[in-house]
């Protein structure tokens, strides 16, 4: 999961994202490992509409293919959030 949370940050800054400090986010500043397993394998509100301003696409397959990603890589607390979030957008 450490992987996971460091090349989505960096994958962030390439996109042009920077440091997070708005809420818990895989945007967050990481200065050691402790802050690395504190930090959330998600984008915040903030940061997901920034991307998606950068990186216009659907929400609803963005979260059924990270659901699926997820769950076929043994994270499944992270593939639960995911259908979570598809729910929450199929019904309001």
């Amino acid at each position: 999961e450490r992987c996971y949370k460091l090349v989505t940050h960096e994958v962030g800054h390439t996109l042009g994202i920077g440091h997070c400090q708005e809420h818990a986010c895989v945007m967050n500043g990481i200065a050691h490992i402790d802050e690395l397993d504190a930090t959330p394998l998600r984008l915040c509100p903030l940061c997901l509409r920034k991307l998606l301003w950068l990186h216009p696409q659907d929400l609803r397959r963005r979260y059924a293919a990270l659901a699926d990603h997820y769950r076929a890589n043994d994270l499944d607390g992270e593939a639960e959030w995911a259908q979570g979030r598809l729910a929450t957008l199929a019904n309001p």
